[in-house]
């Protein structure tokens, strides 16, 4: 996919756009909900089709897998 930015606010919410392979949208939000806590949400938007909604959906694992990888990542040094 290649995705347009078409709204950002910096800790609270980014909207992206893309056209293809089918026009959806995605939205995060963030929400602190203490010092070392934040909710994040992620929603999708896309057309009432069943392989559109298939597709998305394993995008979607796949994006929020990796971003699990990252998060879990020890520092760099430590095992």
């Amino acid at each position: 996919y290649t995705y347009e930015v078409v709204e950002f606010v910096p800790n609270e919410r980014l909207v992206m756009r893309a056209q293809s392979p089918f026009p959806m949208e995605t939205i995060y939000t963030w929400q602190a909900l203490g010092d070392a806590t934040t909710r994040m949400t992620l929603s999708n938007r896309a057309p009432d089709d069943p392989e559109a909604r298939r597709g998305m959906q394993r995008a979607t694992e796949k994006d929020l897998e990796k971003l699990r990888s990252i998060l879990e990542r020890p520092p760099a040094g430590k095992p």
